[in-house]
């Protein structure tokens, strides 16, 4: 008899069960989007954004820089959904304010550099 028989260790069909998931704001959105800048050494390297409607937001990245920044706003974005925060005051949330030394890859955004995109498509062109 073979562990898959037994139903063992390595069974051919593990079960596997969520037993708990961070919730997180929808990553899509048809309508318009408001966005803001996200500066790595003053060079726009990614856009928080979010649905004018408060139904997603997001982080768009801009070549391989905002990669790295992006990882570090989504973990912002997860903590600030648990928080209760809606997606539209994400773009306000830490403007101007300075964030952990330790995570300069993740970036900074400005005060009032808040702009609107008719789409997520159409930020996501921009961001090419």
């Amino acid at each position: 008899m073979t562990n898959e028989d037994r139903g063992g260790p390595q069974s051919a069909d593990p079960q596997f069960r969520t037993v708990w998931e961070p919730g997180n704001y929808a990553n899509s959105t048809d309508g318009p989007v408001r966005y803001t800048p996200v500066y790595v050494n003053d060079e726009p390297v990614a856009y928080l954004w979010a649905a004018t409607d408060d139904s997603a937001a997001g982080v768009v990245p801009r070549g391989p820089r905002g990669f790295n920044a992006a990882a570090g706003w989504n973990e912002r974005l997860v903590k600030a959904y648990a928080d209760g925060l809606s997606a539209t005051d994400l773009l306000t949330r830490w403007a101007g304010t300075e964030l952990d030394p330790a995570d300069e890859r993740s970036g900074v955004v400005h005060e009032g550099e808040e702009r609107e995109a008719a789409s997520l498509d159409e930020l996501k062109r921009a961001a090419q």
